[in-house]
């Protein structure tokens, strides 16, 4: 059988890997499954390799329509698909390194997390059209709703996190909200509690939140009870350490102009979002595009996930990866299109359906 060039090229990058740069490109591997044998883990030292970009290069391209296979940036190499995994159940990852061991490679909330492996799924299984590959697709795309406590120290509101996923226009995007429903008392900043929707935008609306090397917390040995404890921490100090971002900002213009929206966007990463809040809720909405169907190095993917920073800590944007600047709302007005377009669908075939019932009514 006639191996493709890219197979080859394949075959020979992994040669050199385990016999050195001398290795005859004549005496490299005769199938696939020795040739991608080879590709152990490398402990994201693909980053750092020049032939480890062109095996993952050719893994893509390989992999591009094997429904049964995704390429692993961790481990450079293919493993087969989990019919059970997606953003809603990552730990079905396929991966022997483990889906816990690479979170710089993850992004969202505890109850959404989304890896390159699921955005290339989705592309793959959107492209080939198959039937027995439609449901795996309904749940990498599935919606997803979870509560939350947004503050422990302060519970005196009720969060939501929900999160929908979409393919428009050849690009991932996923629309998230965060929901702040008041309990006994109304919305409020320290409420909220400690919010981060990409690696450039936090919010904390409570200090005490914040670590405790950053609030002037220290430790006292000699308190009244004779034991140690923690001193409160210093409260100027602690808002000297909230981070002053964009989100921070439209939070508190939200609060004092109730049931405006106010929008905003990173200059970072392609991330729009708007804070909202009314006398039911205050409510957080991001709008975010994760790339098309390309490269887990890809910048569009990785601006969002390698930053892996504490959500309470205070977010400089200088410290996480940037992108090509996108048009502020622009992410907003695809997504929002694309829902038009749904709904727009769905009256049509209601009509359609109504005036077929009408036909066969006597």
């Amino acid at each position: 059988m006639m191996l493709s060039r890219a197979l080859q090229d394949l075959f020979f990058y992994t040669s050199r890997r385990r016999y050195g740069n001398g290795h005859d490109r004549g005496n490299g591997y005769e199938n696939i499954d020795d040739a991608l044998d080879e590709c152990k883990p490398q402990s994201y030292e693909i980053e750092k390799s020049d032939s480890g970009l062109v095996i993952l290069s050719h893994l893509l391209s390989f992999a591009r329509d094997q429904p049964n296979h995704w390429v692993c940036e961790t481990c450079t190499a293919l493993h087969p698909v989990s019919r059970g995994d997606s953003p809603l159940r990552p730990s079905n990852s396929t991966c022997p390194q483990g889906w816990r061991q690479s979170p710089h490679n993850r992004y969202g909330h505890p109850s959404f997390r989304l890896s390159h492996r699921h955005i290339q799924l989705a592309f793959k299984y959107t492209r080939l059209k198959k039937w027995r590959h439609h449901l795996h697709l309904r749940r990498l795309l599935a919606e997803t709703h979870a509560d939350f406590v947004p503050n422990p120290l302060c519970p005196t509101l009720e969060g939501e996190f929900s999160a929908y996923p979409k393919i428009v226009n050849g690009r991932y995007l996923l629309f998230s909200t965060w929901t702040f429903t008041p309990g006994e008392e109304n919305a409020s900043e320290r409420g909220m509690g400690s919010l981060r929707i990409c690696q450039h935008q936090s919010f904390v609306g409570d200090p005490r939140l914040l670590p405790p090397d950053r609030t002037g917390t220290s430790i006292d040995n000699n308190n009244d009870h004779g034991g140690g404890g923690a001193r409160a921490p210093d409260p100027e100090r602690a808002q000297q350490q909230v981070p002053k971002t964009a989100l921070s900002r439209i939070v508190r213009s939200a609060f004092r102009r109730p049931h405006h929206e106010i929008c905003s966007s990173c200059a970072h990463c392609p991330t729009d979002f708007s804070v909202q809040v009314t006398p039911e809720r205050a409510i957080v909405r991001v709008w975010q595009d994760f790339g098309g169907d390309g490269s887990p190095l890809d910048p569009a993917w990785t601006v969002h996930t390698e930053a892996d920073q504490d959500p309470r800590q205070p977010c400089d944007p200088r410290d996480a990866p940037s992108a090509a600047e996108h048009k502020s709302g622009s992410i907003r007005e695809s997504f929002g299109h694309c829902m038009r377009e749904a709904l727009h669908d769905i009256r049509n075939r209601k009509e359609s359906c109504e005036a077929m019932g009408n036909v066969f009514i006597f």
